[in-house]
């Protein structure tokens, strides 16, 4: 199995350089969500596996409109001795600008906006709140054939919990 996911990754990073991709887009990403959120003297902090959806269209080589669906899979901490479980869902839909490094290699920075819902369950009790704002994103991504890309990015969110970002790794189909 190794030396087939191996082989599969090798014929991936080795197909024909494609200068730009214009059209829609979707594809999907697994990463790292960070959840960090002080209240009074309260302190919860975790990481947890978590994965997105993501479409959009690319008017040029330079510019595309993305929409997203992430999940960030369950954080947990304990307070007071009690275990609590945070996760957080939600909505993207930002701007993405491109910059070539060369015939298969860019970087992008994106923006827009989230609206997302975070539950928050200790002893069986399960609390949410809805959230908006302001997302920002960078990242690289590696046009592998004409069809596929590979990305890596980061994600911020303004958002009510001190701290929540993500760090990803997905694959960009074109359709």
């Amino acid at each position: 199995m190794r030396k087939v996911s191996l082989f599969l990754v090798v014929l991936i990073l080795v197909g024909t350089p494609v200068l730009a991709v214009e059209g829609p887009y979707a594809g999907l990403g697994l990463g790292s969500t960070k959840v960090d959120d002080t209240d009074v003297d309260l302190v919860f902090s975790d990481s947890a596996m978590g994965w997105k959806v993501f479409g959009g269209y690319a008017f040029t080589d330079m510019f595309a409109m993305e929409f997203s669906y992430f999940e960030s899979g369950t954080a947990s901490d304990s307070l007071f001795g009690e275990k609590i479980d945070v996760e957080v869902t939600g909505y993207t839909l930002v701007g993405r600008g491109s910059l070539a490094l060369g015939d298969r290699l860019g970087v992008f920075l994106k923006g827009g906006f989230f609206s997302n819902d975070t539950d928050a369950t200790v002893l069986g009790v399960t609390l949410s709140e809805d959230d908006s704002g302001l997302t920002l994103g960078a990242g690289l991504r590696y046009q592998s054939t004409d069809r596929i890309a590979i990305r890596g990015e980061f994600d911020w969110f303004d958002a009510d919990i001190d701290t929540l970002w993500t760090v990803s790794v997905g694959l960009e189909f074109s359709l």
